[in-house]
């Protein structure tokens, strides 16, 4: 995990070594459904919604990059208080 003061934002970037997500769902998981079939079929897809809505609750915004065998890295902004 890594951060930084962006202006009047805290950025934070966190990443997941795993199997990583493919770019076609990369809006999808921060919905609360279903996760998609190329994810953990163990997952209930909540998440990911909840982490976007907390922190859009806190002015700021969440992103992810990846590409499928090279993990994931989410970045998401808080503001300053």
């Amino acid at each position: 995990m890594a951060w930084q003061k962006e202006g009047e934002k805290w950025e934070f970037s966190l990443v997941d070594s795993g199997r990583g997500i493919d770019p076609s769902y990369h809006e999808q998981v921060f919905k609360s459904s279903n996760s998609p079939s190329s994810l953990d079929t163990k997952s209930h897809g909540v998440g990911l919604a909840i982490v976007k809505k907390i922190v859009e609750m806190h002015g700021g915004e969440i992103h992810l990059t990846s590409e499928i065998g090279k993990g994931a890295n989410f970045t998401f902004t808080l503001a300053c208080a």
